[in-house]
C-alpha cells in the first residue's frame, strides 16, 4: 500500500513497530489503544481533523457567481473560456469586489460539492473583465485542483464499484468481470478542450460533465480511442434561473453521460448507452455484492416457518443467532421476523425498502416462495397498478419450492447435508410503470438467502457466521464470502478447503465461470 500511494504522489509514511506482529492491543503500555488507537495514531487523527476543519471554515473554498437575465449566454461562454485558462488551480471568489450573500456565514459545505451547491450573490457580474479578476489561486487547497490539473493523468482504480462514488466526474457502475480491478484514466488537453479516457474492465461508466468534474467544458472526447459525441454546452453547463437575486436553480439533470463497453479481443469498444440499467435483470450499485454488502443498508432477517418441526426450529435458532451476533459485533439492532410476520406487518410498503436476509429457501420460507421469480420467465400485466415486490433468482440457480434440493448450473445438490448462501436482487414496483420502461420508479434493494436441505445443513452453514478470533468479532457472513457459497459437513473439518462451490454472479445475475470455483470431486 505504501508503494502504491507513493506512486500517486500521496504524502505517506510507513512505520514498522519493533516487536509487534500483524495486530496488537498494547503499544507502550497495557490497553493504550494498540495498532489503531495508541498515542501516535490519535495524534494523526487529530491532525487530519484540524486540516478538514480548517478547509471547511475557509470561505475561499466556495464558488460564487451570478448572471443577469440579459447577459446569461455571454457570461456562460466567458466563464467557460476563463475556466479553461485557469484549470490547473483556481477558485472563484467575489469577496473583494461585491458583497457576500447574507447566508454565507451560515453555510457548511464539504470540500467536494455538487452543481446544486453553487450559490449566487445579491449583486450581478455581467462584465467579463470583472469575472476574470475574480478567478485566482488560493494555495494548495482549491476545491477543483485535483480534477483540473492537466499536467497529470487522473486514474480511478476500483475493485468493487459499489464502494466507490467516483473520482473527478468518473464513476464505474458495472464491470465486465466483477470484483476484479477496473481502471479509468483521464487526460485532458488544455489547448483544444479535448479529453481522452482509457478504461479497463469496465462495462458501464458514468461521466459527470458538470462543474466539479474533470470533464467540465470538454468539447472533444475519446473513450478507448472511440470519439464520443459530447452534448452541446448549453445542455450540461450549470445554469442559474430566477427573477429575484439569490433565487438559484441548478439544472443538473442532463449533466451525466453513461458509456457502455463491449468486450473484444484487444480492448472494450465504447459507445453511448441508449438504455437504462434494468434493475430486474442487472446488478446495480445497491445490490452489486458481495454477501457482506447486504449490511450496507438497513436490513431485516426473515426466517421461514415450514411444516417440518426440526427444520422450523433450526431456521429460527439460526435467525436469532445471527441477529444477536450483529448486536454483539457492532451494536446493530436487527428486526428478526417470521415470514408470516413480515407479510402481516406491511414492511413491503415502507418508504425505504430494506434489504432482507431470508433464512430458508422457497421450500421453507413462505415470503420468498410468494415473491420469487425467475429472471427470464415472468410476465408483467400492463393493467396491474398494485405495488409488488419481486426477488429475482439468479439465472443459473434452480431452487425447488416443494422439495429439499437445489442446482447450480449443471450441478445438483440433493443430499441432506448440502446448504447454500447466495445474494439476489430485490425490487418493488407497480407493473404498469415497467411497461413504459420507467425503471426510475423501481425501489431496489439487496437480498441474501441461506437455504439448507435439512436441519443439520442449516447448522453446517452457521459455521461461516462464527466470530473470527474473539474478541475480534465481525458481523456474521461478512468475511471472505463472495456472492454465493455451497457447503456440506466438511466445513467443520476442512474450513474453506471443504467448499463445494463458490463464486460471483456477473452483472446479468448469471454464474461467471471465470470468477467461480467448483469442487467436482465432492
Amino acid at each position: 500500500m505504501h508503494r502504491l500511494l507513493k506512486q500517486y504522489d500521496v504524502n505517506v509514511t510507513i512505520e514498522e513497530v519493533l516487536g509487534k506482529q500483524h495486530w496488537w492491543w498494547d503499544t507502550l503500555k497495557e490497553n493504550d489503544g494498540g495498532v489503531l488507537n495508541d498515542v501516535k495514531m490519535r495524534e494523526f487523527y487529530s491532525h487530519c481533523y484540524e486540516l478538514a476543519k480548517n478547509g471547511h471554515a475557509s470561505s475561499s473554498n466556495f464558488v460564487a457567481f451570478s448572471e443577469s437575465q440579459e447577459s446569461s449566454e455571454d457570461n456562460q461562454k466567458t466563464f467557460i473560456q476563463l475556466f479553461r485558462a485557469n484549470q490547473s488551480s483556481y477558485i472563484m471568489d467575489i469577496s473583494s469586489t461585491i458583497s457576500q450573500p447574507t447566508s454565507l456565514n451560515n453555510l457548511k459545505r464539504k470540500p467536494r460539492v455538487n452543481d446544486s451547491d453553487l450559490f449566487t450573490s445579491d449583486s450581478t457580474i455581467n462584465s467579463s473583465n470583472e469575472l476574470n479578476q475574480n478567478l485566482h489561486h488560493v494555495g494548495d487547497y482549491p476545491m477543483h485542483h485535483r480534477c483540473h490539473n492537466n499536467s497529470k493523468t487522473i486514474t480511478l482504480f476500483v475493485v468493487n464499484p459499489s464502494t466507490h462514488s467516483g473520482l473527478c466526474g468518473m464513476q464505474v457502475l458495472q464491470q465486465l468481470r466483477v470484483m476484479l480491478p477496473s481502471s479509468v484514466q483521464l487526460f485532458c488537453h488544455t489547448k483544444n478542450s479535448s479529453c481522452d479516457i482509457s478504461a479497463t474492465n469496465v462495462r458501464r461508466l458514468r461521466l459527470d460533465l458538470g462543474f466539479n468534474s474533470g470533464l467540465f467544458g470538454v468539447e472533444q472526447l475519446k473513450v478507448n480511442g472511440v470519439a464520443i459525441n459530447v452534448p452541446l454546452v448549453d445542455s450540461y453547463i450549470t445554469r442559474f434561473e430566477g427573477n429575484q437575486p439569490g433565487n438559484v436553480t441548478a439544472q443538473t439533470s442532463s449533466t451525466y453521460l453513461d458509456i457502455c463497453f463491449q468486450s473484444s479481443s484487444n480492448q472494450a469498444l465504447a459507445s453511448i448507452c441508449h438504455e437504462q440499467i434494468n434493475p430486474l435483470k442487472e446488478k446495480t450499485l445497491v445490490n452489486y455484492g458481495p454477501s457482506r454488502s447486504l449490511y450496507s443498508r438497513p436490513f431485516i432477517i426473515v426466517y421461514g416457518t415450514p411444516s417440518n418441526q426440526a427444520i422450523r426450529v433450526a431456521i429460527k435458532d439460526l435467525a436469532v443467532y445471527l441477529g444477536n451476533s450483529h448486536y454483539s459485533a457492532h451494536g446493530t439492532k436487527v428486526k428478526v421476523l417470521s415470514d408470516l410476520e413480515y407479510r402481516a406487518g406491511n414492511y413491503m410498503k415502507a418508504a425505504d425498502l430494506a434489504n432482507i436476509l431470508f433464512i430458508g429457501g422457497p421450500s421453507h420460507n413462505k415470503l420468498l416462495k410468494a415473491i420469487m421469480r425467475n429472471s427470464t420467465n415472468y410476465k408483467i400485466n400492463a393493467d396491474d397498478n398494485v405495488l409488488q415486490m419481486i426477488a429475482t433468482i439468479p439465472t443459473d440457480l434452480q431452487l425447488s419450492s416443494d422439495i429439499n434440493s437445489f442446482a447450480l448450473s449443471d450441478q445438483v445438490f440433493d443430499r441432506s447435508n448440502h446448504a447454500i448462501l447466495f445474494t439476489l436482487p430485490l425490487n418493488r414496483f407497480k407493473p404498469s410503470s415497467l411497461v413504459k420502461n420507467d425503471f426510475q420508479s423501481i425501489s431496489t434493494a439487496m437480498a441474501g438467502c441461506i437455504h439448507g436441505n435439512s436441519a443439520a445443513a442449516y447448522h453446517h452453514i452457521s459455521r461461516l457466521a462464527w466470530p473470527v478470533v474473539p474478541p475480534m468479532v465481525r458481523s456474521p457472513f461478512a468475511n471472505a464470502l463472495p456472492d454465493y457459497m455451497v457447503i456440506d459437513q466438511l466445513i467443520w473439518s476442512k474450513g474453506f478447503g471443504g467448499l463445494l462451490s463458490a463464486g460471483y454472479w456477473d452483472c446479468n445475475w448469471r454464474q461467471d465461470p471465470s470468477r467461480s470455483y467448483s469442487n467436482t470431486f465432492s
